[in-house]
């Protein structure tokens, strides 16, 4: 019988990877698991703007004040995607 080897975090594959972050509690959580090595960042650039948000809500104050621009920066896509979906609402975006 030949000894396995044992499987860490980083055996795993990508696929499962980046479904961490969607388990992670806070924000802080998040910023400390995607500056942990490159395959973990890449795992965390796949977090959905929705997911991002949410780990920003549950942060402490203490520790994390979101600044103006991380908020848009999480929200620009989904906010383009929008403003595509019809003429009135590009008008909107471009008027507020």
């Amino acid at each position: 019988m030949s000894p396995t080897a044992p499987t860490t975090l980083l055996s795993l594959p990508s696929e499962i990877l980046a479904l961490i972050p969607h388990h992670l509690a806070n924000i802080e959580d998040f910023k400390e698991f995607s500056s942990t090595c490159s395959r973990l960042r890449a795992a965390c650039s796949h977090a959905p703007p929705n997911l991002i948000l949410q780990l920003a809500a549950a942060s402490s104050r203490v520790f994390f004040r979101p600044d103006p621009y991380f908020l848009v920066a999480a929200t620009a896509k989904q906010v383009g995607e929008w403003a595509l979906l019809s003429d009135d609402n590009a008008r909107r975006l471009r008027e507020s």
